[in-house]
């Protein structure tokens, strides 16, 4: 598996690890293979959100990655959960229930922008 091209990491300057993730912030994939894909592409201290047994989305760090070469669908991934240091494993098989990418935060002004566009109907 080849990574993409990156320039900087994915972080969101908002949350701190184990804080619980805002819907704007949480990026939500068209398709539970469309988000294990995007969920693919991760790279070690990638910031991303991550479903917690209460079924909360809470943000944390990928700090591990086992690829299995000949069969993918053993490969895991671990992600520190909360501030002290509890971890979670992720089989390949529940990426894509599991895991979503951090939205990439956008100014103020262009939210408002979109939301009285919304509302007004204006372009």
């Amino acid at each position: 598996l080849e990574y993409h091209r990156r320039s900087r990491s994915v972080a969101h300057p908002n949350y701190d690890v184990g804080q619980e993730g805002h819907t704007i912030d949480v990026n939500v994939e068209a398709s539970e293979e469309s988000a294990k894909y995007a969920t693919s592409l991760l790279r070690q201290f990638d910031a991303c959100f991550v479903k917690r047994s209460d079924g909360r989305w809470c943000y944390a760090i990928l700090v591990e990655r086992f690829q299995n070469e000949e069969e993918f669908e053993k490969s895991t991934l671990t992600f520190v959960v909360d501030e002290s240091g509890s971890t979670k494993t992720i089989s390949w098989n529940k990426w894509g229930q599991n895991v979503r990418l951090v939205r990439e935060p956008i100014q103020g002004s262009v939210l408002f922008n979109r939301l009285r566009a919304r509302i007004f109907g204006e372009d």
